[in-house]
């Protein structure tokens, strides 16, 4: 395989396939002549990009539950649906 991102010879030798035997045809060589390198940063300004994406939809994501949230803990909180922690023992009995 002639070009610049030709695997290493680790790579190679994890896949157990040697990629210069495998027979792509016809078009893919065509393919490759297209080939231009990567420029400097870019995978950095993708990183970068992919990022802020999550991250803006992580914030939408907060910013939609969190009242919802916040709701049931109180209404939660007035009105109790599980049984209290207290020992019978501990409860005030009424005259």
């Amino acid at each position: 395989m002639s070009g610049r991102f030709a695997p290493s010879e680790l790579d190679r030798e994890a896949d157990g396939i040697d990629p210069d035997s495998i027979d792509t045809g016809e078009p893919i060589q065509l393919l490759r002549k297209l080939e231009e390198p990567t420029p400097p940063g870019f995978l950095g300004r993708l990183r970068r990009r992919i990022d802020r994406t999550k991250f803006a939809g992580d914030a939408t994501t907060f910013a939609w539950a969190a009242p919802w949230v916040l709701l049931r803990e109180l209404l939660g909180m007035l009105f109790p649906t599980e049984p209290s922690s207290r020992d019978d023992s501990e409860r005030p009995r009424r005259p």
